[in-house]
């Protein structure tokens, strides 16, 4: 959450953005999601 802190949207860089500070963690959301479900899969 370091990053939402931090973001600014005259940042030169997406990731260092608002938006890019929100997609980082709903993306770490939906893989470690995906490592579940392979996981589940292959019990």
């Amino acid at each position: 959450m370091d990053a939402l802190r931090h973001a600014r949207p005259d940042r030169p860089r997406m990731l260092e953005r608002p938006v890019g500070a929100v997609a980082r963690p709903v993306v770490d959301v939906l893989y470690i999601a995906w490592a579940v479900m392979v996981a589940r899969s292959s019990a």
